[in-house]
């Protein structure tokens, strides 16, 4: 069987390129019928998968290992800037503030129904994901020459769900 043919890819896409809403339940966003709010600021997005694996190896496999995936999680880890509303300078983003309250309940109160999403300008929209997160928020902190941030560390809640993109491509 021959080799395959090797071709150059085209124009890379933009690590910037992830959108991320956040279900407004305080606004009577439920599962059914959100009401998605953007969570602005971020200057650092990473969609998280990892595989938890197995081992199920046996005297069959002749030496070699076997670690088939039994389970995956997912997350989020972001880095927002927490500047205020151009509104309203007496509030942070709304987006921004349904995650940092989350941060703060137990239970199911501390869910929360995102979603998230490629939107690069000229680029595929392919990928589009939705599920429940719980938030872990920790302020970078800094010295008085700093700008203000918070790391976000989301934890999935059960299955992240490829979703429709919420604007494909024409």
């Amino acid at each position: 069987m021959p080799a395959t043919v090797r071709q150059e890819l085209g124009e890379p896409t933009h690590a910037k390129k992830w959108y991320w809403d956040a279900n407004d339940a305080d606004a009577g966003g439920t599962y059914e019928n959100p009401v998605w709010i953007a969570v602005n600021g971020i200057s650092s997005f990473t969609p998280v998968v990892t595989a938890v694996k197995k081992n199920n190896s046996s005297y069959a496999n002749e030496g070699w290992g076997s670690e088939p995936v039994s389970k995956r999680n997912w997350g989020i880890e972001a880095t927002l800037w927490r500047n205020v509303d151009p509104d309203d300078p007496e509030e942070y983003d709304r987006g921004q503030e349904i995650l940092r309250e989350a941060s703060d309940k137990f239970g199911i109160g501390a869910r929360v129904d995102v979603r998230y999403y490629e939107m690069e300008d000229g680029g595929p929209r392919k990928e589009a994901y939705r599920g429940y997160i719980e938030v872990d928020w920790k302020p970078t902190g800094g010295t008085d020459e700093d700008w203000d941030s918070v790391n976000v560390t989301c934890g999935g809640h059960g299955k992240r769900n490829a979703i429709d993109h919420p604007e494909p491509n024409s």
